[in-house]
């Protein structure tokens, strides 16, 4: 399970800082889905030297520009519904290992026009269940690999007395993925919270 935690944590570093690089510079690139990209340089100037007065509309500050920057923020937060995929088996590490704790989890899950479904074993060997939207921030081809990343965001059921949302028996759920695959079929890894997963999934 080292390696596990080992494998998960330079994952998870090494594609945070892949998927900030667009973003700190200010382009939004979703893979084949296309990319915005801004307007050259030499354009600004020719708009400046045709219209003096535009120079100084670009450098004074735009509550509806300020506004727009917002909700691009807000979108790419948001990102676009993940592709379809059928997820077989997953394996957990805790960051706060207990002697009790069940590592293998035995996923079924399904994630379809950005929705997820799933059922698994959780750590205290108890069925649960989990439901939500599944969500893209990046998605690009490395050569023969394919790298998709994002969050799922949904309820958790089954936890019993150990995770509750009051007298509910659910429990919000956020986990970061990253799925790599070749050819459709790949690896999953995922973290939430104290916990590290991987598993396996077929793209459709």
């Amino acid at each position: 399970m080292t390696i596990l935690k080992s494998a998960c944590l330079a994952l998870v570093t090494s594609l945070s800082i892949l998927l900030s690089l667009p973003l700190l510079a200010g382009d939004t690139h979703y893979g084949n889905y296309g990319k915005t990209v801004n307007p050259p340089l030499t354009s600004i100037v020719a708009r400046a030297d045709d219209n003096p007065d535009s120079l100084q509309s670009h450098s004074t500050s735009d509550p509806a520009s300020n506004e727009m920057n917002a909700s691009s923020w807000k979108t790419r937060f948001w990102g676009r519904p993940f592709r379809n995929h059928l997820y077989l088996g997953m394996w957990s590490y805790h960051l706060q290992p207990r002697d009790d704790q069940d590592w293998n989890n035995q996923l079924i899950a399904i994630s379809y026009h950005g929705y997820y479904a799933g059922t698994f074993y959780n750590t205290f060997s108890d069925r649960s269940w989990s439901l939500g939207v599944q969500r893209q921030w990046f998605q690009n081809n490395y050569g023969p690999l394919d790298v998709e990343v994002g969050y799922r965001a949904g309820l958790l059921n089954g936890y019993k007395n150990h995770m509750n949302l009051y007298d509910t028996h659910l429990f919000p759920l956020f986990q970061v993925v990253a799925d790599i695959d070749y050819k459709g079929l790949g690896v999953e890894f995922s973290w939430a919270g104290v916990v590290l997963t991987a598993g396996f999934f077929y793209r459709f």
